[in-house]
């Protein structure tokens, strides 16, 4: 049996971690008092190694909060129920490996302020298994208690919901696993918002306390109060134990289309590029991955020398195949390449080509691409490089001519791909 790393986890984990946002928060109990319900909708930032941080919507609600409370007396425990809204990109990952259902547990983590003592409570939440859609969001419902809450001072008391750690589990439809295996992500709130759920007096002992007549319904959303929030507290968890798996992570597979342009520094000129392919497999373990860039031959034209109109065709032979690594929604990518003119022709002369001539650089291009704004690993986007070309060789009677007009450094690569 093989373990899954704790790399794995972290890599991978970003492409299902809003299924678990539902497990966002935990309370403290209802006390002496009538029993209050509280609902809230916050957003949380969840990191995707894979396809970058994403915010997502949770509205939650808690019931059997105290109205009231008594020093050194415990309050019973609480309900929590925290519906998630799961973004489209997090299906599409799911979907990627084969996830039919995703279910797990959250530990969720509230802040109390006592009179000015703070103390850290934790949740323990359940996630069932929940259906993924081929496509689009769709929304997951945790549910869970708090352990009763004992109360040293006595004064206002203030809840207000902090960061949760969340161990998912997706399958396949048959229940096998998938190439996730089980794994672990962290989620935080968002700057700015009203945290604070609930407020309620605690009595010294043997005092009492004004009850209200019905239960009250706390604060609809984060927008709903002025007031300052407490700042909440979050407590580190034991790290989830590691899933056993019986094979190795399988690799991702992901097929691009490709088009972009090359520009030629010497030449002050674009070669348009494409449309070509791109498949890359994704070591689910690691983020890297490595790929096949295929490109059809391509056509410019140009001045020679500044003033003689020519044209030319030229073809990129990789060496070896395209690696790089998926990094928190960013790429980085290598890729080797031999350059080729198969044909060069000034004022409609030819002057390379022909069956008998191998015009080539005489070593490979060596060009590192970076992802751009806007960039998704699942779905593509813009990736940009600098690259130098070396002399060229075999050209016949024009390879002076040849070596005097391109090679060199500065020349520049963007492709845009996306998703086939």
């Amino acid at each position: 049996m093989l373990k899954q790393s704790s790399t794995a986890r972290r890599v991978v984990g970003g492409l299902a971690a809003g299924v678990a946002v539902a497990g966002s928060v935990a309370f403290a109990g209802a006390g002496t008092g009538l029993a209050a319900t509280a609902s809230l909708t916050l957003v949380y930032n969840c990191p995707f190694p894979l396809i970058g941080a994403q915010d997502m919507s949770v509205r939650i609600t808690t019931t059997n909060l105290p109205d009231s409370a008594v020093v050194g007396q415990p309050t019973p425990a609480t309900n929590v129920t925290a519906v998630a809204t799961v973004p489209a990109t997090a299906t599409l990952g799911l979907s990627l490996v084969g996830a039919k259902t995703v279910q797990g547990t959250a530990i969720a983590n509230t802040s109390i302020n006592n009179a000015g003592t703070t103390q850290g409570v934790v949740a323990n939440m359940t996630i069932p298994s929940t259906a993924v859609p081929s496509s689009g969001s769709f929304n997951t419902t945790a549910t869970g208690s708090t352990p009763p809450v004992t109360f040293s001072k006595a004064g206002t008391t203030i809840i207000t919901v902090g960061n949760f750690s969340t161990t998912l589990t997706p399958r396949k439809a048959d229940g096998s696993l998938t190439g996730l295996g089980t794994f672990t992500s962290n989620c935080t709130l968002k700057a700015g918002q009203q945290t604070e759920l609930h407020r309620f007096q605690v009595s010294a002992a043997g005092v009492q306390v004004a009850q209200r007549e019905a239960p009250a319904v706390s604060k609809g959303s984060s927008s709903d109060s002025d007031e300052e929030p407490a700042r909440p507290a979050f407590h580190a968890q034991s790290p989830a134990p590691e899933a056993a798996q019986d094979d190795p992570l399988p690799p991702l597979r992901l097929d691009f289309g490709v088009t972009g342009a090359s520009s030629i520094k010497k030449l002050g000129s674009s070669l348009p590029l494409g449309p070509g392919t791109l498949g890359a497999d994704v070591d689910l373990a690691t983020g890297t991955f490595t790929g096949d860039l295929a490109l059809p031959d391509a056509k410019g034209e140009f001045s020679l020398f500044g003033f003689l109109p020519a044209k030319a065709t030229v073809r990129l032979i990789p060496r070896g195949p395209t690696t790089g690594v998926i990094s928190e929604g960013a790429v980085t990518a290598t890729t080797k390449v031999d350059i080729k003119l198969t044909d060069v022709r000034v004022l409609g002369i030819p002057v390379v080509g022909g069956p008998l001539l191998n015009c080539t650089t005489t070593e490979p291009s060596t060009v590192t691409l970076s992802s751009g704004p806007g960039f998704d690993p699942l779905l593509g986007g813009p990736l940009s490089g600098d690259y130098r070309i070396a002399p060229f060789s075999g050209c016949g009677l024009a390879t002076v001519i040849v070596n005097g007009t391109i090679p060199g450094d500065g020349n520049t690569l963007a492709l845009d791909i996306a998703r086939a």
